[in-house]
């Protein structure tokens, strides 16, 4: 019986901060979207995102029973509702709808429509509606996305980031003199601090661009498209 109560407690303190945390986020995001798009924060955020998201309205939602939601602070249509407003204000940001498309974890051609299915459930058109217009937004990304990926596979070595093994967007000279992707290294010291290749202590602010690097793989890229639009303007 003591243990029960125990786990109650930490159920209502998880659930309260969750609320709370949820709340912060939709009223910071509503007032400016900069911050959580910048492109050494978006795809942390569209991952995080997406993941309860997914929690929320897939499968796995009806697994989580509980008899009385108020006793424990349990409030699941209204974590949904804050959570869809929050794709709301920051899917004016291409590198956040980028960045959803990205994520190799929760994030699957399902999910948007199985959210709108639950917002149609309880009524919200409004947020119904946002999320059709951003699913039709994410669909785009995701085809680019997936052109890009071809495109890495015969890419030469000296454009693929170093951490991720992708076609770089934006390279960066760490430190170590290592060439990576600015996204890779950005989610790298979200949670080491460091130089991945040496280990020495590091900031985002100690990477310089390699703009000549950027523009050769960008010229690349491009010969690359023409080169498949021509083919298959010759099969047709």
């Amino acid at each position: 019986l003591k243990d029960l109560k125990q786990c109650k407690d930490m159920a209502i303190n998880y659930n309260m901060l969750s609320s709370d945390n949820i709340w912060m986020m939709t009223a910071l995001t509503k007032l400016s979207s900069d911050v959580f798009t910048h492109p050494d924060m978006v795809n942390r955020v569209a991952d995080m995102l997406n993941f309860f998201l997914e929690k929320l309205t897939g499968k796995e939602r009806k697994e989580y029973r509980v008899k009385d939601m108020d006793a424990v602070f349990c409030k699941p249509k209204s974590l949904l509702r804050s959570l869809t407003r929050i794709y709301s204000h920051l899917s004016g940001s291409n590198n956040f709808i980028r960045a959803i498309a990205q994520d190799g974890r929760s994030f699957h051609p399902n999910l948007f429509p199985q959210t709108i299915a639950v917002l149609a459930d309880l009524g919200a058109m409004d947020l119904e509606e946002d999320m059709r217009s951003i699913e039709a937004r994410v669909m785009v990304a995701m085809a680019a996305v997936s052109q890009e990926s071809f495109l890495a596979q015969d890419a030469p070595e000296e454009f693929l980031c170093l951490i991720m093994d992708t076609l770089m967007a934006d390279p960066v000279v760490l430190p170590s003199g290592k060439v990576v992707d600015r996204t890779s290294i950005a989610k790298h010291l979200l949670t080491s601090p460091t130089d991945p290749f040496n280990r020495e202590p590091m900031t985002i602010g100690d990477v310089k661009p390699d703009e000549h690097l950027k523009q050769r793989i960008l010229e690349w890229t491009e010969e690359k498209k023409r080169s498949g639009d021509q083919l298959i303007t010759c099969l047709l």
